[in-house]
């Protein structure tokens, strides 16, 4: 097969994953190739016949086993590029020897010599190994990789997901990723699938385009520093969530071979430099005004498989969980959606008994410790206490008095833990019912 016509992509283990882009990114930027850490990906994308480069250590795909096996089973039509590295370490080495070589395989019989009939020029002139982008947000969790989901963007006419889509709650800082100008400002009219967007012209071709924003703070001709704010973060546009979409287009990729995407569109995740200081996301994902679609966990245990399969399926933003979830629960929903915002309602067994504010609080203490340990913010404080088996008659005799107690246990609860946020529980609607329910309103 020629380089001039083949489809490229390098397959990197998913552990320790930016130290191993590291390892690969002059090599992937010199001979403009992808990347990806799943190896499903690297099967789908531009099959068949395409060639994937794979890094080979020891126990580097747990999924999967033997990866070489498994992708001669899985793409039996691809050329496999096996590169024997046990490290990050080992990797940079033997890649740097290649591009020193100018040699993108190891030997000429490396890429099998049945070229297709159609041909393409070979490189796009000047290409820069100094080029890199900047990570453009404060959060570094990446929610949807390049080349992803072939089967959903075959219909707009694109062999995969087009950019990396990268968590950012609403109005989160999006900051340039390298210098250049403004070259347009989209307001999302349209129903433009990237929503309110900026886009950026650097050195050498490179073009970023910054999607799904709230808001855009440049205009069309200013000049930016790497690091400039130039936008808010939402979910405008085609968006499941809130995130930030890039893009990175380099003119002449499409025309020359180097990637098989219209509109000159590439790989960004090897110019990428990782977020180095990893923050961790308060969770603070609802903002007042905005809905969230949301879901109330079991309430007589952990969520179940089928709950989870319902979470996914309906693209679920929020979830309420009681306290007798397990930790679990919570990494999965951050799993489906690292900006889930969860809620854990704080609650005790009141039945035929009265429960004072301190005893409830030494009760539910141990669980918002347990939860806030996972990051979650926002507890609610009981359920339905309009209901005689949750304390009304017993543990307080009216609205008024349940406000009495729902103070004490808060100030008890926030003397120790001063930045959670507590929240007034829900009532069982309806009219009084003799021996059961006082009257919601």
């Amino acid at each position: 097969m020629s380089e001039e016509s083949m489809y490229h992509i390098i397959l990197l283990p998913q552990d320790n994953y930016w130290a191993w882009v590291e390892a690969v990114r002059d090599y992937a930027v010199h001979f403009q190739v992808g990347v990806t850490p799943d190896p499903q990906n690297a099967v789908e994308t531009q099959q068949p016949g395409q060639v994937i480069t794979v890094l080979n250590p020891s126990d580097g795909y747990p999924a999967v086993g033997d990866i070489v096996r498994w992708l001669g089973e899985q793409a039996p039509n691809a050329t496999l590029d096996v590169v024997e590295a046990g490290s990050p370490e080992e990797a940079r080495v033997i890649m740097s020897q290649r591009v020193a070589d100018g040699q993108r395989f190891a030997s000429a019989a490396s890429v099998a010599d049945d070229p297709p009939t159609d041909s393409a020029p070979s490189v796009v002139e000047g290409v820069s190994s100094e080029f890199t982008l900047r990570w453009p947000t404060d959060y570094p969790t990446i929610t949807q990789g390049f080349g992803l989901n072939p089967r959903i963007y075959r219909r707009w006419g694109l062999p995969g997901h087009d950019g990396i889509d990268i968590y950012a709650p609403r109005n989160a800082n999006v900051y340039a990723c390298a210098d250049g100008e403004i070259y347009r400002v989209h307001d999302g009219t349209g129903e433009h699938p990237y929503g309110i967007h900026v886009r950026i012209a650097h050195i050498d071709g490179y073009r970023t385009i910054y999607g799904h924003l709230n808001r855009a703070l440049v205009h069309s001709g200013q000049r930016v520093k790497a690091g400039d704010l130039i936008g808010l973060a939402d979910a405008t546009g085609n968006s499941a969530g809130h995130q930030l979409h890039l893009t990175l287009k380099r003119k002449g990729a499409t025309a020359a071979g180097q990637t098989t995407y219209p509109s000159d569109i590439i790989d960004p995740t090897p110019f990428l430099a990782p977020l180095e200081e990893v923050p961790v996301p308060a969770d603070d994902s609802w903002v007042h005004g905005r809905a969230l679609v949301g879901l109330h966990g079991r309430v007589d245990g952990p969520m179940q498989e089928a709950d989870w399969e319902i979470v996914e399926q309906a693209r679920i933003e929020a979830l309420k969980l009681t306290s007798s979830a397990l930790a679990e629960d919570v990494t999965r929903a951050r799993e489906i959606n690292p900006g889930m915002f969860v809620l854990v309602r704080l609650s005790a067994d009141f039945r035929n008994r009265k429960v004072g504010a301190a005893e409830f609080a030494r009760w539910v203490e141990p669980d918002l410790i347990r939860f806030k340990a996972l990051g979650v913010r926002y507890f609610e404080i009981h359920d339905e206490p309009n209901l005689t088996p949750e304390g009304m008659g017993t543990s307080w005799r009216s609205g008024y008095e349940f406000g009495e107690w729902f103070v004490q246990v808060c100030d008890l609860l926030k003397a120790k833990n001063p930045e959670v946020k507590l929240g007034w529980p829900g009532l069982a609607p309806g009219p009084s019912t003799s021996g059961m329910r006082a009257d919601d309103a």
